[in-house]
């Protein structure tokens, strides 16, 4: 196995997140949460093209469209950009989704309808370790209608689906959890909640935070952890941790596997101070790695689709 540096220091994000392999394009896409910008990295070319939004709230998500394009949620907002000119067209907000505190769109994938799905996180939070429980929620977006589909969550995060697509994993970061639900494709509808993998207690200095999260073809679920710089390989049917993979920052937020054969990972990486990563260093944080040599690889992920 090896880890490298994907792109040089020079272009390497603030806060780098939502990791997307475009297989049409053969490019990874990703949001800068901090600079409002969409990364598109062409394999082929090596060429890193840049888009600054010009919104309100921070991006944190991008995924392909199949109309073209793609769909980007921005505060409490999801838009479809039209790359070429950075143009940005409302498809549906979190405005009229009942909550009791403010909140705005964080980690988000598509089911294989097209229907995208994506979690909250609190808009007036400070310090992520003291968010008040359970006032987050899950929201599924099809045809500009935003639908709440589960409730009772502090931080939304990663998501996978099993490839069967009868189970949503889904990550609740502060609880330090991996939840399952029940999932039915052709409804759209979430039942039998219950945790998969719990953190241990005591592995807060060994396993961080879950962040971002993908899964491969054997249903393994590889998870980002924050603040430890490691992405951790977990067994969802026993609970257990397989292996972990070591980064040179801490920072690590997300994951998704890409390549001509799908067998890379590429993790994203985001600079905090309470992460405690240097900006003097060999390595700086915000830096995007590949890695290879896994002896794994995952599913393209799936595109919006406006026609659901």
């Amino acid at each position: 196995m090896s880890v490298s540096l994907v792109k040089p220091p020079l272009n390497a994000a603030v806060f780098g997140e939502g990791p997307h392999w475009e297989v049409a394009t053969q490019s990874l896409l990703y949001v800068d949460m901090t600079d409002k910008a969409i990364h598109r990295w062409n394999a082929v070319t090596g060429i890193d093209e840049v888009v600054k939004l010009d919104i309100d709230g921070r991006p944190s998500l991008v995924i392909p469209s199949q109309s073209g394009g793609y769909v980007v949620t921005h505060g409490t907002t999801v838009s479809h950009l039209e790359w070429s000119s950075g143009t940005l067209t409302t498809l549906g907000t979190l405005d009229g989704v009942e909550s009791e505190i403010k909140v705005t769109f964080n980690d988000g994938k598509c089911d294989s309808r097209g229907r995208l799905w994506a979690g909250t996180f609190p808009a007036d939070v400070k310090d992520i370790m003291n968010i008040t429980p359970n006032q987050g929620y899950l929201v599924s977006v099809a045809r500009g209608s935003v639908q709440k589909q589960a409730d009772k969550i502090t931080l939304s995060n990663g998501m996978a689906w099993s490839a069967d697509e009868r189970t949503l994993y889904f990550i609740d970061s502060i609880p330090r959890e991996i939840l399952a639900f029940d999932f039915d494709v052709n409804t759209g509808k979430l039942s039998n909640r219950r945790v998969a993998v719990a953190f241990p207690p005591d592995s807060r200095e060994t396993l961080g935070m879950p962040d971002g999260m993908t899964i491969d073809t054997d249903g393994k679920l590889w998870v980002a952890c924050v603040m430890v710089g490691k992405v951790a390989c977990f067994d969802p049917e026993t609970g257990k941790m397989l292996r972990t993979i070591q980064f040179p920052v801490k920072g690590i937020t997300s994951c998704c596997f890409g390549g001509e054969n799908m067998d890379e990972m590429y993790v994203t990486s985001a600079f905090r101070e309470q992460f405690g990563d240097e900006t003097g260093g060999a390595t700086p944080p915000g830096s995007v790695f590949r890695v290879t040599g896994l002896g794994v690889r995952g599913r393209p992920d799936y595109v919006y689709q406006d026609t659901h």
